[in-house]
């Protein structure tokens, strides 16, 4: 494998455009993923109602949005707790809550209402939704019992500026608001109010599918989404889709709160760094090339073929000096001797720390020195010379730490 992409040619190798490529592969399987997604979940039939702009099937409010972002108006998804909504200003669409709210979330939104902004909260507030809305706003709600569903034309709009080129209302709910200013209502109540709150405004509404995008396929309808395209215009800012409130939270992570701090740049530099680092290792200056290395032969091979060399130099002066040398400083070291000791107190230190005899060692010891003295010895001296050594040497090793090898192997 290596030796072919070696002999691949140069931008085969190069990885500054294999990187990129690799990105844009994989953007585009995601994207094709994405596309495919979409594309079963539109056929597929709604299972219940889901007042969200991410929702793009009928019970939606993605084509709200997008109608806003037509005429010019900024919008954005909000996904952070409410105590965020300080740094923003505009107006807040909320519909149809998957959740209650929260005490403390109602009066969050209120105190931002209060500073300048707008709310718009529809919901058919049954079961306890939003009553500490209702209650702080002073409006009271009533249920009907034999209201169905069916959609119920408001001919008589307002002739205020919000209802500019708006001929009717069509709208359905169950529900009714009392007090406040009415925007449209029948005998039984109102279905849109509004109050001012503070500097800023509430549009109360029971009719949570009021923009739906089914209303969109019905040129009828129209005038739901003129009506609330004129109220956003009215109130300027941005408009705030609440999406927090359908379960698209977007709570910030670790990594988002230390990136929005100086050691965030920090990290960005040492990555940097470090990606420079890695492709600078993965370069190489000039053409690459196969280093083969030689077969590395084992420690006994080594001493085989050395032996089998001296054998046929009859070097045996040579190998004697190198064996014996090399085991009397291993000696002389297990029993605490310098290594040019004199062979007399080496053998007393010898025979002191081992079953050795005094006149063995020393005679083996005065024996082995002259042997390594001389120039020329023959085979028979060598061979007697070192049996002699392997045997105090297997005597001797039990009882001192004698770090060496036997002599002879």
């Amino acid at each position: 494998m290596w030796a072919k992409l070696q002999d691949s040619p140069k931008w085969v190798r190069n990885l500054f455009w294999q990187i990129p490529l690799l990105s844009v592969v994989l953007l585009l399987g995601g994207h094709v993923q994405q596309l495919f997604d979409n594309s079963i979940d539109k056929m597929m039939p709604e299972a219940a109602s889901f007042t969200s702009t991410h929702n793009q099937k009928p019970s939606g409010y993605s084509a709200l949005m997008e109608l806003a972002q037509r005429v010019g108006m900024r919008t954005q998804q909000w996904g952070m707790p409410y105590r965020d909504l300080k740094k923003e200003h505009g107006t807040l669409v909320l519909v149809s809550p998957s959740h209650p709210l929260k005490d403390f979330e109602i009066d969050q939104l209120l105190r931002w209402v209060e500073a300048g902004n707008n709310l718009i909260y529809l919901d058919q507030f049954k079961y306890g939704n939003g009553e500490h809305l209702l209650e702080k706003l002073g409006v009271k709600l009533e249920v009907l019992q034999d209201a169905g569903d069916d959609d119920i034309v408001i001919d008589k709009v307002p002739a205020v500026d919000e209802s500019a080129h708006v001929k009717r209302l069509v709208l359905s709910s169950d529900t009714r608001l009392k007090g406040g200013k009415a925007i449209a209502d029948d005998k039984d109540g109102a279905f849109l109010l509004q109050l001012n709150e503070g500097k800023g405004r509430v549009l109360l509404g029971t009719t949570p599918n009021l923009c739906a995008n089914r209303r969109m396929a019905d040129t009828g309808q129209w005038g739901n989404f003129q009506f609330m395209v004129n109220w956003l215009k009215a109130n300027g800012g941005d408009v705030i889709f609440d999406e927090r409130v359908h379960g698209y939270a977007l709570s910030q992570s670790l990594f988002a709160a230390i990136a929005e701090t100086p050691l965030g740049l920090v990290c960005v530099q040492l990555c940097l760094i470090f990606f420079v680092a890695l492709l600078s290792l993965n370069q190489r200056f000039g053409r690459m090339h196969v280093v083969r290395e030689s077969r590395k032969i084992a420690s006994s091979e080594f001493i085989d073929g050395m032996a089998r060399t001296y054998l046929k130099a009859r070097a045996y002066d040579a190998a004697f000096q190198i064996l014996y040398i090399s085991f009397r400083h291993r000696l002389c070291k297990a029993v605490s001797l310098p290594p040019d000791e004199a062979a007399e107190s080496l053998a007393h230190a010898w025979s002191s720390s081992a079953p050795v005899s005094h006149d063995d060692a020393l005679n083996f010891l005065k024996k082995a020195d002259a042997l390594a003295g001389r120039q020329k010895i023959a085979e028979e001296e060598l061979v007697e010379a070192i049996t002699q050594c392997d045997r105090l040497y297997q005597t001797s090793r039990s009882s001192i730490a004698l770090q060496t090898r036997r002599i002879g192997g």
